[in-house]
């Protein structure tokens, strides 16, 4: 079409007719443009694709992380209501004497248990930090975005309160030193396969104030940890999980066939 309006243009400068000329160079000059923003709608249209791919390979990346920190959830919920109900009976340890062999036996036995580890959850972060390092957010859907942006707020608050609820649990396993030798708690000779042998546990310290103190602790520590798997926390954001798996499912058609 250009070399067209080239011959034209050449024939009617030939015969010096200005208008024409003109006529043809608007032509030419038009073509010129509508190539220009064919190229420009094509490369938008390839940029948009390429956008689209990258941010639906996020999405899917999110979705398995998403699942397999319900998955985490599920579990921790089991682990911390078990966990409440150990610290319990540990408490109810407090009007008994604790120099019978029964109930000073059952005190090694539950803080072994339920003081020497906790139940916090963390995240897999890998497909946040890349949306976050990576720019992804940028071609994620503004109302993805908002919607991440506030999961992600509710995340923070929940991992400040497990680490709150982290500190009261060793706080009150640290004030167990006083009380007994922490090291019979890993001796095989004493614990194996978590419970006790038959090798005779030494005495527990009888020392009212510490005790007193010990007993405040556990059931702080319990209260804390109790109010962590509250809806407020740790059920909440496995609803809050399930949730966001669900909506993504459904705003990017994924799984459907």
């Amino acid at each position: 079409m250009i070399t067209i309006f080239k011959k034209l243009r050449n024939s009617k400068v030939g015969e010096n007719n200005v208008r024409h000329y003109f006529f043809y160079a608007l032509g030419e000059l038009f073509l010129v443009v509508v190539g220009i923003l064919i190229a420009l709608q094509i490369n938008n249209w390839n940029e948009n694709r390429k956008d689209g791919i990258r941010e639906l390979g996020l999405i899917e990346s999110l979705i398995t992380d998403l699942r397999n920190d319900k998955m985490t959830l599920e579990f921790l919920l089991e682990f911390n209501e078990n966990k409440v109900k150990g610290l319990d009976s540990l408490l109810a340890l407090h009007s008994r004497d604790l120099r019978n062999p029964d109930h000073k036996d059952a005190f090694y036995l539950l803080n072994s248990r339920y003081l020497m580890s906790v139940g916090n959850f963390r995240p897999i972060t890998r497909t946040w930090g890349l949306l976050e390092s990576t720019g992804g957010l940028s071609v994620i859907q503004k109302d993805v975005a908002n919607r991440l942006s506030v999961f992600q707020q509710a995340l923070k608050a929940m991992q400040n309160q497990g680490v709150y609820m982290e500190n009261a649990v060793f706080d009150t396993f640290d004030l167990t030193a006083q009380l007994i030798p922490l090291f019979y708690l890993n001796d095989t000779d004493y614990f194996k396969d978590g419970k006790l042998t038959d090798m005779a546990l030494p005495e527990i310290q009888q020392n009212e104030a510490v005790l007193l103190t010990y007993f405040n602790k556990v059931n702080f520590a319990r209260s804390v940890l109790n109010f962590y798997i509250s809806d407020a926390y740790l059920k909440g954001h496995l609803q809050r999980t399930e949730d966001l798996i669900s909506f993504l499912e459904e705003t990017y058609a994924i799984g459907e066939n």
